[in-house]
């Protein structure tokens, strides 16, 4: 399981749209004690104790192509999640597709 922070001294920033279908399933993001851990789950987690959590990118803002129809993996936008969890740390959506970060 990724790092637990007690204290809101880390920004989260999330890139692609949230899996939910099966609970999260479609996405894992690596295992604790044989338990396959989902992306949904560790969004969940991390984000109630986040200073900030940055939305990168058309998917993660606002669900992106993920998101149309049919949509089998059930996907969400972070905003959706967060509203559905009840987890009001403050968010910033950065949309735009196939973002190109260049460093300095």
């Amino acid at each position: 399981m990724l790092p637990k922070k007690k204290k809101k001294n880390y920004l989260l920033v999330v890139e692609g749209s949230i899996p939910t279908a099966e609970k999260g399933k479609y996405a894992t993001v690596g295992e604790e004690k044989e338990r396959t851990l989902t992306l949904l789950e560790e969004l969940e987690e991390l984000a109630k104790t986040a200073l900030k959590i940055i939305a990168l990118g058309s998917c993660s803002s606002f669900g992106g192509i993920p998101k149309a129809q049919p949509n089998p993996a059930e996907c969400k936008s972070v905003k959706e999640i967060l509203a559905e969890k009840n987890i009001t740390t403050p968010l910033i959506n950065i949309p735009g597709c196939h973002l190109i970060l260049t460093g300095s």
